[in-house]
């Protein structure tokens, strides 16, 4: 998505392939890099059924990274059908807890491209 005109510019002043890639490629393309690597971020932490099937879907805290456990969204999306009273209400609020991190994520995100892009 760099425009041809800033590689051609740079080639016709003698720069190298690896100099066009590093001085203007990667600068220019920085800002949608890193919101790449976000959405990506964001894109797992709402996954659900496949996060659940691959961490193994027991209720229990992980005792290390190998170990099986549960994600949030695996935990509403497991119980929310037999939930009623205070079991409900706390599934609504890890639902409402994931929402405002996911908000946070964004939130550090737009900032973060913010600064890339003015870098």
């Amino acid at each position: 998505m760099v425009p041809n005109k800033l590689k051609e510019g740079a080639y016709s002043l003698g720069a190298t392939q690896f100099e066009v890639i590093q001085n203007i490629s990667l600068p220019t393309a920085r800002s949608g890099i890193v919101a790449s690597y976000i959405l990506a971020l964001g894109r797992a932490l709402g996954e659900t059924m496949a996060v659940t099937m691959l961490i193994g879907n027991t209720d229990r805290i992980p005792k290390g990274l190998r170990d099986t456990g549960n994600t949030m969204a695996s935990v509403i999306a497991n119980q929310f059908g037999e939930a009623d009273g205070i079991k409900l209400s706390s599934l609504i609020a890890i639902g409402l807890l994931l929402f405002v991190i996911t908000a946070l994520i964004n939130m550090v995100a737009k900032l973060v491209m913010k600064k890339v892009a003015s870098i």
